[in-house]
């Protein structure tokens, strides 16, 4: 199990996931990163971190990732 993600914040739902996939995929898109890769595992942990904190808009999740 990767305990990086064990925060212990608010859980992700499904619908929770399906942004933070979109989001990812987005931001490796517009980064010509590997989806699989170290800079999107960043990113994507970022991601889950802000969404437990409580911020559940999309825009403001984007904007808050590295390089926006």
């Amino acid at each position: 199990m990767y305990r990086e993600f064990d925060w212990g914040g608010r859980p992700l739902g499904p619908e929770a996931i399906s942004m933070i996939r979109q989001l990812l995929r987005e931001y490796c898109t517009a980064r010509s990163c590997q989806h699989q890769g170290p800079e999107a595992e960043d990113a994507a942990r970022r991601l889950v971190v802000l969404y437990q904190n409580g911020i559940d808009d999309a825009g403001e999740l984007r904007r808050l990732l590295p390089g926006n």
